[in-house]
C-alpha cells in the first residue's frame, strides 16, 4: 500500500512540476514578448510548486532517498543503525503530527481568505501541504513498524 501511495504521489508531483514549469514559461513569454504580467499564472505556478515539494517528499520518504547527513551513523555499530533509522523515523511522524495540529490551527483562522488574483480558496491552496505532510507521516510509521531489514553498510564496508 505505501508503494502505492508512493507512486501516486510521484505521479501527481511530475504533473505539478509540468504545470508549474509551464506557467512559469508563460510567465516569462508574457511579460518578455508582451510586457503583459500574468498574476494568476504566477498563482498557479506556486500552487504547483507547493503540490510538488509536499508531495514529493513522502515519495523520497519511502524510497529513502531524502538528502541524509550520515557521516556519524555510517561509523556506528551496524548493529546500531537500524534503532538510529527507527528513531528518525519516529521523530519524522512526530514533527508531520505537530504540523499537522500547528496547520489546522492555522487553517481555521485562514480558511476563510482566498488568494488575490484568483480567489482560490486557502484550504484548497493548501490541500497539498496537509496530504503531503500527513502521506509523510504514514510512510514513516510505516518503516517504524516494517520488518527489520539488513543494516546499511557504510561506504567503508561497500568499498572494494
Amino acid at each position: 500500500m505505501i508503494r502505492r501511495l508512493a507512486m501516486l504521489c510521484e505521479n501527481v508531483a511530475t504533473i505539478a512540476m509540468l504545470l508549474m514549469t509551464s506557467f512559469i514559461l508563460l510567465m516569462v513569454f508574457g511579460r518578455n514578448l508582451f510586457s503583459a504580467g500574468l498574476p494568476w499564472a504566477e498563482e498557479l505556478a506556486r500552487f504547483f510548486s507547493v503540490a510538488l515539494v509536499f508531495l514529493g517528499a513522502p515519495l523520497l520518504l519511502a524510497d529513502k532517498a531524502h538528502i541524509a547527513v550520515d557521516f556519524l551513523v555510517e561509523r556506528l555499530p551496524a548493529s546500531w543503525r537500524g534503532a538510529i533509522e527507527r528513531l528518525t523515523l519516529a521523530l519524522t511522524a512526530l514533527f508531520c503530527a505537530l504540523f499537522l495540529v500547528a496547520g489546522w490551527q492555522f487553517l481555521a483562522r485562514a480558511y476563510r481568505f482566498a488568494t488575490p488574483a484568483l480567489g482560490i480558496p486557502n484550504w484548497i491552496f493548501y490541500t497539498p501541504v496537509f496530504l503531503g505532510v500527513l502521506l509523510t507521516g504514514i510512510v514513516a510509521l510505516a518503516g517504524m513498524v516494517a520488518r527489520p531489514q539488513a543494516p546499511a553498510r557504510s561506504h567503508e564496508e561497500q568499498a572494494p
